[in-house]
């Protein structure tokens, strides 16, 4: 099966799964931002709520940068793997 000339019968479950987690963190991203909007004002809204949404927001990109890294490349290791379902268990 096809889609957008990806072959998905020759891609493994994981990285299947890692592309749906990544689509996941640029919604992560855009609702961050909207937040941290909506919360930055003067009526009635808190500071720190825009703050966390924008903290949370650069911890869930940067576990997806290092996702990437650990489980497209060709050099990935069950250590590897390992260590990014620990983190991302404690996250």
């Amino acid at each position: 099966m096809q889609i957008m000339g990806v072959n998905l019968d020759e891609m493994p479950i994981l990285k299947i799964s890692w592309v749906v987690c990544c689509i996941m963190i640029v919604a992560d991203v855009i609702m961050s931002c909207v937040v941290a909007a909506a919360n930055d004002n003067e009526d009635g809204g808190h500071k720190s709520s825009g703050f966390v949404a924008i903290w949370s927001m650069f911890l869930v990109v940067a576990f997806g940068v290092m996702g990437t890294r650990v489980i497209l490349s060709q050099k990935s290791t069950n250590l590897f793997v390992g260590f990014l379902l620990g983190f991302g268990g404690t996250c």
